[in-house]
Order: C-alpha cells, then structure tokens, then sequence
C-alpha cells in the first residue's frame, strides 16, 4: 500500500483523517518505505524531553486562529514615546553641530538684530557699550526739522565721534542717547582724511565706551556692529587692510572691510569684538559690506581734533600703482619726503620698515601706523638690485603738486608698534 511519510517528531499531531476502524489510533507505517533504514534510536525512545508543541510545520487552522488572538496587542503608544524622543534627541545634537560651524572660521554671513533683541558676540558685549552709542540728529537748511542721519559714539563724558560728512552743512546736531533724550551739540573739529567729526553735548552726562583694539581682530573675526535706534548686525572681519579714496585727499589704507548688513544711520556706528570693547569706528557702509576705521587711530584723531580741531597725518610725498612686480611708484611730490630720500619713478616697493610690502594696501596700512616726522626705512628694487632709502616722514600740506597723479595720503596712528597683518 502507499505509506505516508513520517512525522518529524513522534508526538502526534491532529489530523482530518478518519478514525481507525478497530478505535486506536492511526500510526505511520513506516515499514512501506522501500529501503529505509531503521529510524533513529532517539525517534524510537519516547524517554526524551518533550519538543515544544508549536516546533512543528503544520497546524490546524483552528489552532493558528486560537494562537492569534491570545498574542498581547503592540505598545503603540510607548513606540511612539520612543521614537518622538529619539528625534528630539537628534535635533538637539543636530543643532549643535551648525552652531559649531557657524562659529568656525568659515562662519555665517551677515545677521541684521532688531531693536531691543539681545546683543552677543562669544560672551556677549557690556552693557555699556550700547548705552554709549547715540544717534546723530542734523537739521539742514532744506530739512529744519532735526532727522537721525548717522551714528555715534561716546569717548567721553560730553564727547561723540561720528562721521564727518553726516554733519556737513548743518545748521544744528542734537545727540540723541537710548533713552531717548536729546541734547544740543556743536563740532570740535572735522578729518576729512579718515571722514571722522568730534562732537561736544551739552547738558548731558553720556556713558563712554569700553575700548578695546582692532589688533585682536583678524579675517575671519566675528563682530557685533551696534548703531543709532536699536540698529545692530552680526558680521564678520574680510580684510585688515583695506583701502577708499577720499575726495580732495586721494587714496586711505588700513581700514576694516566688514561683511554686514547696514541702515541708512550706520555710518558711525560701534564695532565690538567678542568681548565687548569698542574696536573700530564704521566710517562708510552699503546694504551688505561695511569699511571701518580701527578704534586705535580713530582715538588718536579725536584727540587731535579735540586739542586743535584737525589732525595731521603721515605723508610720503609719493603714489604707487600695484604691477606684477608689486608696489610702482608712478609718481614724486617734488621737495616732498620721498623725493628727499632718493625715491624714483618705477622703484618697486618691497619693505617698509620691518615689513614686508606686497601691494599698494600693504604700504598704506603701514604707513597709518606712523606719524608725520617718523623715520621710515623703505627698501625698493631698481634695476634688478636692492637699494636702502631712509624717509622722514611729512604732514600733508594743504596744497601739493604731484606729477603725474594726486598724492596718496593716510590716516595715522599711535606711534607704539603693532603686528602687520594682511
């Protein structure tokens, strides 16, 4: 007869078959198998551990129906607990991680902060620096009604340093502090070189700024920017060394280029570094880029201005075109410094004083560290060699002639020596 392959396991297992006739139970007959071997002894000894029930390959569809509805119903609610948690986690962790770039060298652009938000840069500036900024308010003959046209800042405890041309033409300047007073005001003195006014306030005791220097500065460097009505922008240092011409002045180096976001009062505006400390007096600004004169000469040019209302500066006597040599001299002030030195047409500029000169705004921010009557030694390549030129340097006069263009002239600064950077 036909036999019926074994069971995997010697339990029985329900089956759909009909009962024996004689009432036992119907076994497999494994003696039909032609050329079986004798099951194992394990099979044959029913002395072993029981198999579980379930460890079988078929079941009944009564027993699968039975086995479904007894399984515990998933824990959907805690699942989501969990998950929910999970991504909480990772946000977190994710936004520490951009926080960590942004404050990389490689950091974030500009970032306009309303009135009234929270100022920080790295630790957040001192409260007095806000309160020492004011806003300038200039009334002109086609516009008598008093207008906030710039920033400034407070140096002293009746004295504001602001941008020169915002005062121009003015017919009256009121100085307008955070807490929303105003008092009258009149001009020490004006730099039309460096574009900086010195105010006096009267009636009015201001809070002046904690300054700091724009030697801690460095490409890269994040700053705060803090101005008239509330105005303030996160930015970030591209250049120590840049450079603008002045009209009726020619060209001036050493500024800051700032990559901010700027109002039409930001000229004048304060420049914090991260601690705080007023570094940089912003002189000149467009909707996203800012040229900021460093505190360091800026404090020497309102000492100037508040002492005798004008304030002289370094002069060479010459100009320079940058070549694919470097630094040409392209033209000598007759009589002047340069002149007096040795200096010549097509001398290229390789050192001024101890540093290294790679281009015309190399020469400029160093010269803006001197002073007139300061010794400079310039060394320049002429004719394939190196010639030594010691300068005294000069003030700007009034009136120059210079052939064949106008001469450079530069702010100055403190004499202490300070590190170049490019």
């Amino acid at each position: 007869m036909n036999a019926k392959n074994p069971s995997v396991h010697s339990v029985d297992v329900p089956t759909d078959d009909p009962p024996d006739p004689d009432g036992g139970s119907r076994e497999h007959d494994d003696e039909g198998l032609e050329g079986s071997a004798e099951p194992p002894a394990a099979d044959a000894d029913p002395s072993g551990p029981l198999p579980h029930p379930l460890d079988r390959v078929w079941f009944h569809p009564s027993e699968l129906a039975a086995f479904i509805a007894t399984q515990p119903r998933p824990r959907q609610r805690r699942d989501w607990l969990v998950l929910t948690a999970v991504l909480g986690v990772g946000a977190l962790i994710l936004t520490g991680l951009l926080v960590g770039v942004g404050s990389s060298g490689g950091g974030p652009g500009p970032e306009s902060i309303g009135a009234g938000a929270p100022l920080g840069v790295a630790g957040g500036p001192k409260a007095t620096a806000r309160s020492a900024v004011v806003g300038i308010e200039v009334a002109t003959p086609d516009h008598p009604a008093p207008a906030v046209v710039a920033s400034g800042v407070a140096l002293a405890n009746d004295q504001v340093l602001t941008v020169a041309t915002a005062v121009a033409g003015a017919t009256a300047i009121r100085v307008a502090t955070s807490g929303n007073k105003t008092s009258a005001a009149v001009v020490l003195g004006v730099d039309p070189v460096t574009d900086l006014a010195l105010l006096r306030v009267h009636n009015a005791t201001l809070n002046p700024a904690p300054v700091g220097s724009a030697d801690s500065l460095d490409i890269g460097s994040r700053i705060l920017a803090i101005g008239a009505q509330g105005w303030a922008s996160a930015g970030t240092i591209v250049s120590l060394r840049a450079m603008t011409s002045a009209p009726n002045v020619g060209k001036v180096g050493g500024l800051l280029s700032i990559d901010l976001s700027a109002e039409n009062s930001a000229d004048g505006a304060a420049v914090l570094d991260s601690s705080g400390s007023v570094v940089a007096i912003l002189t000149g600004s467009e909707r996203r880029a800012g040229l900021a004169l460093p505190i360091d000469v800026a404090r020497d040019i309102a000492a100037q201005l508040g002492f005798v209302g004008r304030a002289a500066h370094a002069w060479l006597g010459m100009t320079t075109d940058d070549t694919s040599d470097g630094p040409t001299v392209s033209a000598v002030t007759r009589r002047g410094p340069a002149d007096r030195a040795g200096v010549r047409r097509g001398d290229v500029i390789t050192m001024a004083g101890s540093e290294a000169v790679f281009s015309e705004r190399d020469l400029l921010a160093i010269l803006q560290r001197r002073k007139p009557g300061d010794p400079l030694t310039l060394v320049v390549r002429r004719r394939g060699g190196n010639v030594s030129l010691d300068v005294a340097l000069g003030s700007v006069p009034t009136t120059t002639t210079t052939t064949p263009t106008t001469t450079t002239t530069v702010a100055p600064t403190p004499s202490s020596t300070t590190k170049a950077k490019r």
